[in-house]
């Protein structure tokens, strides 16, 4: 027999449950989820954790806050897009043709990215950092900002264009047939760009 609800609690016999109506702190987490064709959307607020999804055709999408976190994505065709925000963190995407974009903020991390028709566009904010783009076929376009870095891009084909900003650093890129083109601002460095057939038009401004 139970008692009447008092306030968010309600006892039965020897036990009493708690009632949550909506989280408070710490927010919620979404983690492990394997199989395929999952979709995570549409995650509003601060503290946002999206972990561990392996599996085919995961989507994440339309991230919007602070301090997200999305990590460890292991498959083929996952999709990361439209992350707004402060502190976003995007690591250990290991597959084929995965998509990061639209990532509008500071501070934002995209890293270890292992794989083939890798995409990371349109990263615009403060103090980028793109590093350790592994395999084939990867670009790395329009990153509009401050103190960008594009680092240890290691593979064939791989494209970094139109930068645009101050203190942007460009190095290490092993492979062949490289491309570092149009990168308009002030004390940009592109250095140790190991391979054939690398390009570097407008690397430094007149």
């Amino acid at each position: 027999m139970s008692t009447p609800n008092v306030g968010n609690m309600v006892q039965f016999g020897t036990h009493t449950i708690i009632k949550f109506s909506q989280w408070s702190s710490p927010p919620p987490s979404t983690s492990s989820n394997q199989g395929r064709n999952n979709m995570i959307s549409s995650n509003q607020g601060r503290n946002n954790v999206i972990s561990s999804n392996q599996g085919r055709n995961n989507m994440i999408s339309s991230n919007q806050g602070r301090n997200n976190v999305i990590s460890s994505n292991q498959g083929r065709n996952n999709v990361i897009s439209s992350n707004q925000g402060r502190n976003n963190v995007i690591s250990s995407n290991q597959g084929r043709n995965n998509v990061i974009s639209s990532n509008q903020g500071c501070n934002n991390v995209i890293s270890s990215n292992q794989g083939r028709n890798n995409v990371i566009s349109s990263n615009q904010g403060c103090n980028n950092v793109i590093s350790s783009n592994q395999g084939r076929n990867n670009v790395i376009s329009s990153n509009q900002g401050c103190n960008n870095m594009i680092s240890s891009n290691q593979g064939r084909n791989n494209v970094i264009s139109s930068n645009q900003g101050c203190n942007n650093m460009i190095s290490s890129n092993q492979g062949c047939n490289n491309v570092i083109s149009s990168n308009q601002g002030c004390n940009n460095v592109i250095s140790s760009n190991q391979g054939c057939n690398t390009a570097l038009p407008w690397a430094y401004p007149k």
